[in-house]
């Protein structure tokens, strides 16, 4: 019980304290942006990649989608731990698309 009330303050605090919805939309469009310039270079790069690359453009794509897919249909009063699911889902997401860049720069054959 005491976990979940953890959970149940820190959201009325961070709903109380921070624009919770601007920071939402702004990580999907610095996501979404930062996934289409890495998939620009891929596409001008593709014929002298490996394999592994499109593998990992295409994980970056779908986790980009889940993300996007994760924010705009549930909210904190649907799952108490949406914050922190949303923080690590949009970490997890950045990490991907930084390493889909350095492959793309990279990984050549």
């Amino acid at each position: 019980m005491g976990m979940l009330r953890h959970v149940v303050h820190k959201n009325y605090v961070w709903e109380d304290k921070y624009p919770i919805q601007t920071i939402q939309y702004i990580a999907i469009i610095a996501l979404i942006t930062l996934m289409l310039l890495v998939l620009i270079l891929y596409m001008k790069r593709k014929v002298r990649l490996k394999k592994i690359v499109t593998t990992m453009s295409i994980t970056m794509v779908i986790l980009v989608l889940f993300f996007i897919g994760f924010i705009l249909i549930y909210s904190a009063e649907e799952i108490r731990a949406f914050y922190y699911i949303s923080v690590m889902f949009g970490l997890m997401t950045l990490i991907q698309i930084i390493k889909t860049f350095i492959g793309v720069i990279w990984y050549k054959n």
